[in-house]
């Protein structure tokens, strides 16, 4: 009835604000119901979310004390290395006091006769006579007196030793390293200094005059139905004057290396 009154009266006054009030009123509690459904949806997700926050701290301290427990182990290590290294020096020390340093070739004279024997220096600094007896032997014989000796290389692979070889009056081989000889280690004279400098420059020489030394008549293995004066065999075995010449030296400088050992030969003992 509002409606129709607004279209055919245009120039009739606007009816009353009461009218417009009540179908304002009529509108309002269509709207109203909205609101509240809004606002309870929202309060209850927080609330939720808020009672798992405490959860995460609670699992980091249970692996925090699992850490020190893992490493409790590293402190053995060291303790098992100061148990090694004190024996490092109990097993090279019996070595080292053993070792050979240095060696010589001596001549003494027994009464009428020369005899050749071989010193040794050990890395003690203690210089004795030659002996095939273990250190830990309480009995120690000398070495027999030299009959013979050799010079010889052995090659292994790239390595190259050289050696005297010695055979005494027993029949026992004994080789020598040639870069540890010291003619001079026992007495400097004009002999010691003659093999000094035949041990430089030709020491196969060196050990050919030393073998024929022994079977010369002032030595005590001459035998005078099978050796010459100078030493050399009659049947021609052994070390001749064609095999001197052969290695660089003569009959006449042997003689005369001969000469020289006997004077310079120690004395020990009888007239």
């Amino acid at each position: 009835m509002d409606t129709f009154l607004l279209k055919s009266n245009k120039g009739l006054e606007a009816p009353p604000s009461s009218q417009f009030t009540h179908a304002h009123t009529a509108v309002t509690p269509e709207k109203a119901p909205v609101t509240p459904s809004r606002q309870q949806t929202k309060f209850p997700q927080t609330s939720k979310d808020s009672t798992l926050a405490p959860v995460t701290p609670s699992r980091e301290p249970t692996k925090s004390p699992q850490t020190p427990k893992d490493t409790t182990p590293v402190p053995v290590t060291p303790s098992r290395q100061p148990t090694k290294s004190p024996q490092t020096p109990k097993d090279t020390t019996p070595k080292s006091v053993n070792s050979r340093t240095a060696w010589d070739v001596i001549y003494v004279k027994l009464g009428e006769k020369i005899q050749m024997h071989i010193m040794c220096q050990r890395s003690n600094g203690k210089i004795g006579p030659f002996t095939s007896a273990g250190s830990a032997s309480k009995n120690r014989p000398l070495w027999e007196a030299i009959s013979d000796c050799e010079y010889k290389v052995e090659k292994t692979g790239d390595a190259v030793k050289r050696f005297f070889v010695f055979t005494n009056s027993d029949n026992e081989v004994k080789k020598f390293r040639a870069d540890l000889m010291n003619p001079l280690l026992m007495v400097v004279n004009v002999f010691g200094q003659k093999c000094a400098a035949m041990l430089i420059s030709n020491p196969s020489l060196l050990a050919a005059y030393i073998s024929l030394l022994p079977n010369s008549e002032n030595f005590y293995n001459f035998k005078a139905e099978t050796h010459h004066s100078n030493g050399m065999r009659k049947d021609r075995k052994g070390v001749t004057a064609e095999s001197l010449g052969e290695l660089g030296g003569s009959l006449d400088d042997y003689e005369d290396f001969m000469r020289v050992a006997v004077e310079n030969a120690a004395t020990v003992g009888g007239d």
